[in-house]
């Protein structure tokens, strides 16, 4: 996977046999005020998620895709997105279930605080 935005943070979803928890996710995640690359790990989902997200990959380009041939489960379908978004170059991860719903400003939250701890740790 080729990180292609200047994007730092990628959140890495995995799924299977959701779709319509993904889709909900997945609108959540473009709604953020920081934003992200999203990488989708679908773990061989047969409710047409494979052709929803291929649709939803050609018109947006934050949006990267992996399918298992296999269902690997939570810890399998994890370990594989973070892989490959490390591998791409990502310093951010941001790791979900297809149902979680991130509030608009929860991506720019952890940034912020991220900022403080390094000024708070750096002033010790």
């Amino acid at each position: 996977m080729e990180q292609t935005t200047k994007h730092k943070t990628c959140a890495v979803v995995v799924t299977h046999n959701r779709r319509a928890l993904l889709e909900r996710c997945l609108a959540a995640l473009k709604q953020q005020s920081a934003p992200c690359d999203v990488l989708v790990v679908d773990n061989a989902s047969t409710d047409g998620t494979e052709r929803w997200l291929a649709e939803q990959a050609a018109q947006d380009s934050r949006l990267r895709l992996y399918r298992s041939a296999e269902n690997l489960g939570g810890a399998g379908g994890f370990h594989t997105g973070m892989r490959l978004a490390l591998e791409a170059g990502y310093e951010w991860l941001w790791i979900m279930d297809d149902d979680s719903l991130a509030a608009p400003t929860a991506l720019e939250k952890l940034h912020i605080r991220h900022r403080q701890d390094l000024k708070r740790h750096m002033l010790q």
